[in-house]
């Protein structure tokens, strides 16, 4: 008679049949990176937006103030060389004339009012093509408060890290052990 032989044959990785414990463990790492990325990156990308519009602010600011002392450089230089501005500045502000000299009161039309100061009206800071791609292909929807808001954020980033730890509990050793 015939010995029985072992029939047990190893395959090899390429020819192994399709195992559903690796896509599940791909699939579930994902969709916790998927959740876990927004919640870590937007937060820092409107404290980076903040942060751009207060420099924008104080470069404005800056502007202003150096429009303001080219101004008055422009006024203390006319008091230092003309003698005339210094006179009408005498008569207007401190009411001193000349002798024999009258003062007649005329009660001007009003003038104009002074122009507005300028509004400081920030820019938007556009975010990097690949993240402005992912948006054009999201549904319209408010992720600010569904990121920023502290308790939301806490939620999904620990349902985020659940599916990832449950990823590696349940597919992990088969995968990598």
């Amino acid at each position: 008679m015939d010995a029985p032989t072992n029939t047990a044959v190893s395959e090899s990785p390429a020819t192994a049949p399709f195992r559903a414990d690796g896509l599940m463990f791909w699939l579930l790492a994902a969709m916790g990176f998927c959740i876990l990325a927004p919640c870590v990156l937007v937060p820092e990308w409107k404290s980076y937006e903040k942060a751009r519009h207060t420099e924008e602010f104080q470069r404005f600011q800056s502007e202003q103030l150096q429009e303001q002392i080219k101004l008055e450089s422009q006024r203390l230089e006319a008091i230092r060389s003309d003698p005339s501005v210094v006179a009408r500045l005498a008569q207007r502000d401190l009411g001193l004339y000349k002798r024999g000299e009258r003062a007649i009161l005329v009660s001007a039309a009003p003038t104009a009012p002074p122009p507005p100061d300028p509004v400081f009206l920030p820019k938007p800071v556009p975010p990097p093509a690949f993240v402005q791609k992912v948006i054009t292909a999201l549904p319209t929807y408010d992720y600010g408060a569904l990121f920023l808001h502290e308790r939301t954020r806490l939620t999904l980033t620990t349902m985020s890290t659940a599916l990832i730890a449950l990823a590696f509990v349940l597919f992990g050793r088969r995968r990598f052990g």
